[in-house]
């Protein structure tokens, strides 16, 4: 703690200004509009200079032991963002919402945990998330473009697409399999898992065999019962036969992926939660068809599946 605290970023911010500030006129010499420190620049200046000029100018006006002061300093900015990085594990969400339900709802059980929304990320930077990442979180959202599972035709049927976020979560969870780090999915999340491991989906369920029977969504979010088949992960997980839970979906897994099992299920027959069985696996791969995040932390079928995905991610 008491390194944490002299490595702190505000602590060597201030050392370093203290012992350099009688360089700062540098940044007027050279062009340098500098975001750290903007009092210290005059915000009509523009970067023009590459970092190899820049720290030719620098070391021209500094003294050795003005070097070995800024070497030192480095060097600590490095420790305290190791020390930083060590303050939760790293959870990669394939696309956020504005309420944030998806973070509140895992940090409801670990506060220290940390989160990128992927979905926003620079198509460049992608990769070097992709190595950092202790675990993935698919998230709800738009219907999946239904010829990644043979089914182009039916577009008809469907609701919005986003061919990128497609895209983006595939190779999210290429990555996932790769490094063998766990995996959540939430509505979309569990047809997208389904249909990356080659499995199909039910385009519309009003219209489908399955009918009305329940309501999976009308206008919006609805509450139904699930049942927690025997012997599954969820059902020692979540220590219950069954639940109510929150919904809004009208598309839903028809054939399964490869190497997945239910879970969970509804009494029209449709398929509510899976994992995933044999071998080569995941150490954790689970997804549900509701909305754990808008449910409360106290329903078994939510806040214990956070700590469980949680805790896969904790483990190395």
């Amino acid at each position: 703690m008491f390194l944490r605290k002299i490595l702190s970023f505000k602590n060597i911010v201030n050392i370093f200004k203290r012992y350099t500030r009688p360089f700062w006129n540098l940044g007027e010499k050279i062009g340098l509009n500098c975001e750290l420190f903007p009092e210290c620049f005059s915000p009509n200046h523009v970067a023009e200079i590459s970092l190899s000029h820049l720290w030719a100018e620098l070391t021209n006006l500094l003294t050795m032991n003005q070097r070995f002061l800024i070497l030192l300093l480095s060097i600590l900015f490095s420790i305290s963002g190791k020390i930083s990085a060590q303050s939760g594990r790293l959870i990669l969400i394939s696309k956020s919402n504005v309420e944030k339900t998806y973070e509140k709802w895992l940090r409801h059980q670990d506060p220290e945990l940390r989160f990128v929304n992927m979905y926003n990320v620079p198509a460049d930077s992608v990769a070097y998330f992709l190595t950092k990442a202790d675990g993935f979180l698919m998230t709800g959202g738009e219907d999946i473009y239904p010829a990644r599972y043979g089914k182009e035709k039916d577009t008809v049927d469907c609701g919005e697409f986003d061919l990128r976020r497609d895209s983006l979560e595939f190779r999210l969870l290429d990555a996932a399999f790769r490094r063998k780090k766990p995996v959540f999915g939430v509505c979309r999340g569990l047809q997208l898992i389904n249909v990356y491991l080659g499995g199909s989906l039910i385009v519309d369920i009003p219209s489908s065999h399955l009918g009305t029977k329940v309501q999976h969504r009308e206008d919006g979010p609805v509450s139904h019962s699930v049942q927690v088949y025997a012997g599954s992960d969820l059902k020692q997980i979540s220590a219950s036969d069954s639940g109510m839970v929150v919904s809004n979906h009208h598309q839903g897994i028809e054939f399964l992926g490869k190497g997945l099992q239910p879970m969970a299920g509804t009494k029209d027959g449709l398929i509510e939660a899976i994992t995933q069985i044999g071998k080569p696996r995941l150490p954790f791969l689970m997804a549900v068809q509701w909305h754990p995040e808008r449910m409360e932390p106290e329903n078994k079928l939510s806040g214990p599946l956070a700590a469980a995905f949680i805790q896969a991610c904790n483990m190395k």
